[in-house]
């Protein structure tokens, strides 16, 4: 067995994900991040995860085509 460090800013770390308040889970690098990357919004409301936007949208603010800001 070895012991791994938890991901920076993580609420819990037993196998499990969670962040601190203010900081989103970006599943891809496994990483709570204060400000998602371009393709992904920040899911304030309900998962505390970034979320991918639609597809052929590269800036979103939620989810849907109506919350597309660049294509």
């Amino acid at each position: 067995y070895q012991c791994i460090s938890c991901h920076t800013n993580a609420k819990t770390c037993n196998g499990t994900y969670g962040c601190e308040v203010d900081y989103y889970f970006y599943d891809p690098t496994s990483e709570c991040l204060a400000v998602c990357p371009n393709g992904y919004f920040a899911d304030k409301a309900s998962t505390q995860d970034c979320i991918e936007c639609e597809d052929g949208c590269s800036l979103c603010y939620g989810s849907g085509y109506n919350a597309c800001t660049r294509c």
